[in-house]
């Protein structure tokens, strides 16, 4: 007996069902569970992952050890648990930047990727619970809409200012005397009891910017 297998036509995929495609493999999914909840076939699924991957710079293959190997040599642990980028390139948020094959990528991105074998899908942010943009500490980043970014923002008054956010360890004179202070970030953050990144940050005017300078 003769079995005509008739073959679906392919529809296009739309961004949420790639997108949820993404999120359910980065948490572990199998593409056995994943195929039937979005209506197609395992084959479809594994193809549409792979080209997704490779739009996106993740067929990197032998090279992971090597861009994980660059990346960790531009992090330092801190006294609080964060891994610190320390390399040069930043944006003007404090968020540190790495360059892989010619295309800047966010640091906390590219610690998602290597955390969990997944770039997070372009419509996601890389959320930190530590609050602490410079930190790629894998266990401190989560992934969030844009609407969930925006309300962890607010609700960790990133949308104040200075003294008016709540829970504010430092004044503006403090501000003002630490971008004056002398000595290493650490001794520095010992005196204030704040971290030693944050005095870094202050420094740098990544945060705390619109504080203006002491005039003798």
């Amino acid at each position: 007996m003769r079995v005509l297998v008739v073959q679906q036509s392919a529809r296009p995929w739309s961004a949420a069902e790639e997108r949820a495609l993404v999120e359910m493999r980065a948490g572990g999914a199998s593409f056995a569970d994943i195929a039937p909840k979005l209506g197609r076939t395992v084959g479809a699924a594994i193809q549409k992952h792979g080209a997704y991957r490779k739009q996106n710079g993740l067929a990197l293959g032998a090279r992971s050890r090597d861009l994980r190997t660059r990346f960790a040599s531009h992090t330092r642990r801190d006294e609080g648990g964060c891994l610190v980028w320390t390399g040069r390139a930043t944006d003007r948020r404090g968020y540190g930047v790495i360059t892989i094959e010619g295309k800047s990528r966010r640091a906390t991105r590219v610690a998602w990727l290597l955390a969990h074998g997944e770039w997070p899908h372009s419509d996601l942010f890389v959320c930190h619970t530590c609050d602490n943009p410079a930190c790629v500490e894998p266990s401190h980043l989560f992934l969030g809409t844009a609407a969930a970014n925006n309300l962890d923002a607010k609700t960790k008054g990133r949308n104040a200012r200075g003294e008016r956010v709540g829970g504010a360890k430092l004044s503006e004179q403090d501000v003002a005397l630490i971008r004056q202070e002398f000595g290493s970030h650490k001794q520095i953050a010992a005196k204030y009891g704040v971290s030693a990144t944050l005095v870094g940050l202050i420094k740098r005017r990544i945060v705390w910017a619109h504080v203006p300078e002491i005039r003798a």
